[in-house]
């Protein structure tokens, strides 16, 4: 009963979307590993993270990173070699029938974004 009668809402809501999309554009980024390590440039900057991190992005990802560091990386693990940004996630373990940990194998990522025609600003999916 709550279903249907949020329906109309839902197409409503889509609707006045529509418009936006229509003008918008799919801004894919595909990425594959750099490191497996336990930095974080942002939270714990020139020591070891409290857990590991998956890194992908410019190769010059490091403990301690300038304004400029990112910029100055000769290449990138991103299909996008203009953008030699880092970006970096915690890295996943699986806990194995005897209790022991397994590194849960980082594949790479995908990122994807509209890209507003009217603003040119990102707007998350």
């Amino acid at each position: 009963m709550l279903f249907t009668s949020l329906r109309p809402l839902a197409i409503e809501a889509v609707l006045v979307l529509l418009p936006a999309l229509a003008n918008a554009q799919l801004f894919t980024v595909n990425c594959s590993p750099l490191t497996v390590q336990r930095s974080d440039p942002i939270v714990s900057p020139g020591k070891l993270s409290g857990h590991v991190h998956a890194v992908i992005g410019g190769t010059a990802f490091q403990q301690t990173m300038s304004a400029t560091t990112a910029v100055d990386a000769k290449l990138t693990t991103c299909d996008k070699k203009v953008d030699k940004s880092n970006y970096w996630v915690p890295q996943l373990y699986h806990i194995r029938p005897d209790s022991k940990f397994e590194i849960v194998e980082f594949q790479g990522s995908v990122s994807r974004d509209h890209l507003s025609a009217r603003n040119m600003s990102l707007i998350p999916l």
